[in-house]
């Protein structure tokens, strides 16, 4: 088979030869066609304008059909992408509504299964944030390890604070109008502990336990443990105002101690507490009570006082002693408290 294109006198043509086989397949001879090119061209176009429209409808379905999937799959990305936006922004109260059969549906289900669980997450967070002291529950999750008992020795500077007579106070007032006392005093102290990067031990009745220098150590523990001892008195008055008018009269003693300390988690495994123990914490306690009988609202040991000389002013006020210890521990008072 073999085609060629043929100029004569009458014009160009375009020839074709096949070979014509006997049974044998020997070939004995051949089928010539000739036709003017013009003749082929005239044939040839409607075959061409038929393609090209074919093209042309093609192309016009498929534009609307592009954009159809184009426009079906970007919805859903952009309805994801709003919504990784929105939970990096703790916004875990806008579900995502996408709701097919395919792929981006259950990857819908997945962030909106996430967004619970974080949302459940904060929930925990916050309400364990007002049962423990933020600085341990910051120390806690910053750390990725699980909790467990355990114990460091680290010097540290412990805050007892309590309210003088208070069992006499409370047996005036109706229990509500007490519980109504505490928690405008706690509001006010916890306040001035945070302040002062102090690390809320626990409530003793209605005494309060500050540890400075732990979790987080703290080369300014000493200063820090004063100066909240100062506001807090300073905070007391404020509320006496407030609760003068009903004849409620408060006074507070506070007792600041540092030395070293085990602290960390101890307890059992079922219900632990982050504390300090040893005779630091005893001495702190102990020096609280001494408040009362050498009529100050703060007393420091001299192992305070000695990181502090020169950053205050000081009165001393005689040595305590205290059980447990053969020799007396020196005193002193701040003057501006």
């Amino acid at each position: 088979m073999g085609e060629e294109f043929i100029t004569d006198e009458f014009g160009t043509f375009l020839r074709a030869r096949a070979p014509v086989r006997d049974h044998s397949g020997q070939i004995v001879g051949a089928v010539v066609v000739e036709a003017l090119t013009n003749w082929v061209e005239a044939q040839m176009r409607p075959i061409r304008v038929s393609a090209l429209l074919s093209m042309l409808l093609a192309a016009g379905l498929a534009i609307p059909a592009a954009l159809f999937i184009s426009r079906r799959t970007s919805e859903p990305l952009l309805k994801l992408r709003a919504a990784v936006d929105r939970i990096g922004k703790a916004d875990f109260d806008t579900p995502l509504a996408i709701r097919s059969k395919d792929e981006f549906g259950a990857v819908a289900e997945a962030v909106n299964a996430m967004a619970l669980g974080l949302k459940e997450r904060d929930r925990v967070k916050t309400t364990f944030a007002h049962y423990v002291s933020h600085q341990v529950m910051d120390s806690i999750l910053k750390s990725g390890a699980d909790v467990k008992l355990s114990g460091d020795r680290k010097r540290i500077t412990v805050l007892f604070c309590d309210i003088r007579g208070f069992s006499t106070i409370s047996e005036k007032l109706a229990p509500e109008k007490v519980v109504m006392l505490l928690n405008d005093y706690f509001e006010a102290m916890v306040e001035v502990i945070f302040r002062n990067q102090g690390t809320l031990d626990k409530f003793i009745g209605d005494g309060i336990m500050v540890i400075f220098g732990a979790p987080e150590d703290d080369v300014y523990q000493e200063e820090h443990a004063l100066r909240a001892a100062i506001e807090m008195q300073q905070e007391l008055h404020k509320l006496a105002g407030k609760w003068a008018p009903e004849g409620i009269n408060i006074r507070i003693g506070v007792g600041i101690n540092s030395g070293p300390a085990v602290v960390g988690n101890i307890g059992s495994t079922r219900r632990m507490d982050y504390t300090a123990i040893g005779d630091t914490v005893n001495l702190a306690s102990r020096l609280e009570s001494a408040t009362k009988e050498l009529g100050v609202g703060i007393l420091l040991s001299e192992y305070t006082y000695n990181a502090l000389r020169g950053t205050f002013r000081f009165r001393e006020m005689g040595s305590v002693q205290v059980r447990g210890r053969t020799e007396p521990v020196l005193t002193y008072t701040p003057e501006e408290a």
